[in-house]
């Protein structure tokens, strides 16, 4: 332990390397209270010693003020829970028209509840001898809704009804090129909604 003057001139010394009383391995903190008195922490020896001054460079305690009121107490706030993780993998992309459905395969980290949505789109761009029509035909698969276990996946099948198929291979006529847009919500008990949204393109 060292002791400087104002200037930085080294006033004194003290103590040696060791676990010994007066002696340190790596002293990390050193404070001086108003009774001359040093404290200091040595991290390495995993003890605090105090040490008497023979004359403090600290002024003199001063007589304590009035007990105040003490603050009213803070709860600690957790962060918000993050919301289930939420697998998709598209089982087929093709032939889509044709089974009437769009299946994949899902699953939560947690139990959820998941609600799945999804539209068809025609996808090819129309002949010169059609370019008069210039509305793109797009069909809504039907909304599924499921309870998934946690840690486990299961087969979703987004159907579309027949109706929506006809009027759909009607305004494609012989392409078969399909944008699919799929959104899916998954709730738990604890966290924010997670929401998942995939485009891609597939084969009617």
């Amino acid at each position: 332990m060292q002791k400087f003057g104002p200037e930085g001139q080294r006033l004194g010394t003290f103590g040696e390397r060791g676990t010994g009383p007066g002696q340190f391995i790596n002293p990390t903190g050193v404070s001086i209270n108003c009774n001359g008195v040093l404290t200091v922490t040595d991290t390495k020896n995993n003890r605090v010693q105090q040490f008497a001054l023979a004359a403090p460079a600290v002024a003199p305690c001063a007589a304590l003020g009035p007990l105040g009121n003490p603050p009213a107490p803070k709860l600690p706030t957790l962060p918000t829970p993050l919301g289930p993780q939420l697998s998709v993998r598209i089982l087929r992309t093709s032939g889509l028209l044709g089974y009437r459905q769009l299946a994949l395969r899902v699953g939560c980290d947690t139990v959820c509840t998941l609600t799945a949505t999804g539209t068809l789109t025609e996808r090819n761009k129309p002949r010169k001898r059609e370019r008069k029509r210039t509305r793109t035909v797009s069909v809504s698969l039907r909304k599924t809704v499921i309870r998934l276990p946690a840690g486990e996946t299961k087969v979703v099948r987004l159907a579309a009804s027949a109706r929506n198929v006809a009027r759909l291979r009607k305004a494609m006529k012989r392409r078969r090129g399909l944008s699919v847009t799929l959104q899916l919500v998954a709730t738990a008990e604890a966290g924010e909604p997670t929401v998942v949204t995939k485009r891609l393109t597939a084969i009617g």
